[in-house]
């Protein structure tokens, strides 16, 4: 599977003929929750973004970092604080209306992350709650960040995963 383009510091998935944009600034902000240490919790938060004018293009321009009511385990991350909501909530109203929501991340003590029957269950929970068609979630690992597309289904579809190691090197070429 390879349909990632590595494009000025920011990460493009391909799902479905449609781009999905991860910003460098979200892309940042995961780096530094990365679980390299023995004793390092899980991190997540919220993903937010807009569609393109031109296209159906989705740009994910912002993400949460963990929160003081949030709880981190080694291996289990639940989004508990309600500032979450209102960050999104504020970049919602200050904007016109043009941001949603778009999913989750959350890192993994693993190289290569998959995602749980916590994940799974979790995802369901906040599709059900949400008037949306699709979400997408990110999990962390220390070599690699796997993306998923998430409709509702049981058919969870993995759209993607990015090499640290390769976003690195683009990084210093530019």
């Amino acid at each position: 599977m390879k349909n990632v383009l590595y494009v000025d510091n920011n990460i493009v998935l391909e799902c479905f003929n449609r781009k999905i944009k991860v910003s460098a600034v979200v892309i940042r902000t995961w780096q530094n929750y990365i679980q390299e240490g023995l004793f390092s919790k899980e991190a997540g938060g919220v993903l937010i973004g807009r569609e393109s004018r031109e296209s159906d293009n989705l740009i994910i321009e912002f993400c949460t970092k963990p929160m003081l009511n949030d709880v981190r385990k080694r291996t289990r991350f639940l989004r508990r604080d309600k500032k979450h909501i209102e960050y999104y909530t504020n970049l919602y109203d200050n904007n016109e209306g043009i941001y949603r929501y778009v999913g989750e991340w959350h890192t993994h003590p693993e190289d290569i992350p998959d995602f749980s029957s916590l994940d799974k269950k979790n995802w369901g929970k906040i599709f059900s709650e949400l008037d949306q068609n699709e979400q997408f979630h990110f999990i962390i690992g220390r070599k690699e960040v796997v993306a998923w597309r998430y409709d509702g289904t049981i058919n969870i579809m993995k759209i993607g995963f990015i090499s640290w190691e390769e976003y690195f090197k683009n990084e210093q070429n530019n």
